[in-house]
């Protein structure tokens, strides 16, 4: 009776809203019917947790991998040229400046030019560490170092005698070193025979949230780091190349490489070679997501399958009744594979909204930290990117109706007069 009653309610509810079918409304009753059955209430629940956890895990796991890869690599460009010429013989390359003008001329290169860096010591009041003086000029420091600085300024007034620069935050803390404190800096020149000795102002600090700069980069503006260095503007340290945007850099280091090939001393690497251990790594972790995302999906579609199991056993006798009132196979269908489509996308609605407040709050607040030292970036990066969130979405789409696909087949064939004898 109760069950006619409902049919009953259906076809009035129909006929006064045209918006609502006959199946999509005994799947809304059969889910509000089963919420006052605790086991049937608790597998729901259980499906969707499962179904939402499976979507934060892939979600979060691919917005770590992006969120990472974009990280170093920005950082990676940001401090190193896309493709650099260096010296297997000498650390300072004296034919640096007519390495950068025939650089130039390769198709494909939009610009090069020598870089004066250095290894060093840097000595506070509080102790020495080793230390990375690297040439800045102007422009490059208002565009990349300047957005870095945390406390301070990139380049001020300075003097030939104590010229400024910024130095990592890492480094001032190991040092004890402050904006406006001196620091003693102990080198070579470019023989390596002659020891050099010159101080420095600390103007800046910066913060890259890459721990091998943080700790050891010290910038300073180039004419003054040439002039401690004593390094004319024909020398360098390595030539930095920059390619056209438009332009695939192997391709350019490949041609660089067949221009250079007399030169036995000279290597031409790119900021990929030089960075290929975390390269690798990143694109093996890369590897075992679609094996997670297959297990988690396996383990939602059980999940799923139980829960629309329990509601065929439930409303056996239901099912009965309504094929009795003439609901073809067709109707039935559509009614399994709706409550399929509503845990999985409820699961994907919950999931991913959990999965992006965490994304948002660790962009923010950045309270998962990493030893710089072996994962090259002090806090856990992550991208929020639409993309992880398609893929889950159609995988939890895919994963319901694969799951409703058994549940179907039990309820179509069902005979009324046998299911109506079910107790």
């Amino acid at each position: 009776m109760a069950v006619c009653t409902d049919v009953r309610r259906a076809v009035a509810s129909i006929r006064t809203n045209r918006k609502v079918s006959l199946t999509t409304y005994i799947a809304r009753r059969f889910t509000a019917s089963l919420r006052n059955d605790g086991f049937a209430r608790f597998t729901t629940v259980v499906s969707y947790a499962s179904v939402a956890l499976g979507c934060v895990a892939v979600v979060v796991a691919m917005s770590i991998l992006e969120g990472y890869e974009a990280a170093v690599r920005s950082t990676m460009t940001r401090f190193t040229a896309p493709i650099e010429i260096r010296s297997l013989a000498s650390s300072v390359m004296v034919d640096a400046g007519a390495l950068a003008e025939h650089a130039s001329t390769i198709d494909g290169v939009s610009h090069a030019q020598a870089v004066a860096s250095r290894e060093a010591l840097g000595r506070s009041r509080d102790g020495v560490d080793g230390i990375l003086l690297i040439g800045a000029r102007q422009d490059w420091a208002a565009t990349t170092i300047t957005p870095m600085v945390t406390l301070g300024r990139t380049f001020g007034a300075t003097s030939a005698r104590q010229p400024q620069s910024v130095i990592g935050v890492e480094l001032a803390r190991r040092l004890s070193l402050h904006v406006g404190d001196t620091m003693v800096i102990y080198t070579a020149d470019a023989a390596g025979t002659a020891p050099i000795i010159a101080a420095t102002r600390i103007s800046g600090l910066f913060r890259s949230g890459m721990q091998q700069y943080d700790e050891t980069a010290v910038f300073m503006d180039e004419l003054h780091l040439r002039r401690i260095l004593r390094q004319t503007d024909a020398m360098g340290s390595y030539v930095a190349v920059y390619p056209d945007s438009s332009t695939d850099i192997n391709a350019v280091a490949d041609r660089l490489r067949t221009s250079l090939h007399g030169r036995s001393s000279l290597y031409v690497q790119t900021y990929r070679e030089r960075f290929q251990a975390i390269e690798s790594w990143i694109e093996l972790q890369k590897e075992p997501i679609p094996i997670i995302l297959g297990l988690i999906s396996l383990v939602a579609v059980f999940t799923v399958i139980a829960t629309l199991l329990i509601t065929v056993v439930e409303k056996t006798r239901q099912l009965a009744v309504l094929k009795t009132l003439g609901m073809t196979t067709a109707d039935i269908t559509k009614i399994f594979l709706w409550r399929g489509l509503q845990v999985g996308l409820s699961g994907w609605a919950i999931g991913s909204t959990l999965a992006l407040a965490f994304c948002l709050a660790q962009q923010t607040w950045q309270f998962i930290r990493l030893d710089g030292s072996i994962y090259y970036v002090s806090s856990l990066p992550v991208a929020i990117s639409l993309t992880p969130y398609l893929v889950v979405a159609a995988t939890s789409l895919l994963t319901s109706l694969v799951a409703s696909v058994a549940p179907v087949i039990i309820a179509t064939r069902l005979a009324p007069a046998r299911a109506l004898q079910f107790r």
